[in-house]
């Protein structure tokens, strides 16, 4: 095959990736109960590139950047418990899928430019009012699930949990920490040396942290296992997620989640 075949061979599977996989994704949409216990501030936008190896759209990845996104710049513009909902996200083809990439990249994916927006809400005081007897009850429940499943003698860091509202993260770590504590199984990594490596690599105990990040800090901090976790849904849909990974083989050895 020539030099021209081979690249009309990939300006054609540009062609075909363009015409087949552009992105169109809703998340966090509220259904008609849960507009009724929030109030809509104010709408925020972004845009960022992303890559679909294989033409392949991976809808969780780009709903879960452009969130992260959206929060940003929810923060910059409103104060409060804020949320990003109704996220709608629509991607266009970059140039750089058709530029003579090694390989052609054409053949073996795209770039799109996605463009996401959303509504920033704030929840009455009942939803964002931070701990209740409910949160409470299951973080004691998961600490208990978790600490069954894990070694016994491990040295473990509680790292983040994903949340919008700062105090209830705090709450969740501080008190994962002392029911691990309290069970007589584990050494907790001291939380000042913690601080101190959230301070030099700038992440939040409510941030999003990737799981190659949190094994990358777990060395750090010479612990076996870390455990993150997340308040993921909205509105009377939440539920709490905890995650336990091994830093030596990246292998998730404990999940558990409760409905909040």
């Amino acid at each position: 095959m020539n030099n021209q075949k081979i690249h009309s061979f990939i300006v054609l599977m540009a062609i075909f990736g363009i015409l087949t996989s552009c992105v169109t994704v809703q998340d966090k949409m509220l259904s008609p109960e849960e507009r009724t216990s929030v109030e809509v501030v104010g709408r925020v936008n972004t845009q960022f590139l992303t890559a679909q190896p294989f033409h392949k759209i991976s809808e969780n990845n780009i709903a879960r950047k452009a969130y992260s996104k959206l929060m940003e710049e929810a923060r910059k513009n409103f104060q409060g418990n804020l949320e990003v909902v109704n996220i709608t996200m629509d991607g266009s083809y970059h140039i750089l899928t058709i530029l003579p990439l090694p390989m052609g990249y054409g053949i073996w994916g795209n770039f799109q430019t996605v463009r996401a927006s959303g509504d920033v809400v704030l929840y009455s005081s009942a939803i964002s009012s931070g701990v209740t007897q409910g949160l409470a009850d299951t973080v004691i429940k998961l600490s208990l699930e978790i600490a069954e499943r894990m070694p016994r003698d491990s040295t473990i860091a509680v790292l983040s949990v994903f949340s919008i509202n700062r105090n209830t993260s705090e709450y969740i770590i501080g008190e994962l920490e002392y029911n691990l504590v309290n069970s007589g199984r584990f050494t907790i990594v001291d939380r000042r040396r913690l601080d101190q490596i959230r301070n030099e690599l700038d992440f939040q105990m409510s941030g999003d942290v990737s799981d190659d990040s949190a094994i990358s800090i777990g060395n750090m901090l010479g612990a076996n296992i870390v455990i993150t976790g997340e308040i993921s849904g909205v509105g009377s849909n939440q539920r709490l997620i905890l995650k336990a990974l091994d830093v030596m083989t990246a292998r998730i050895i404990a999940m558990a989640r409760e409905q909040l």
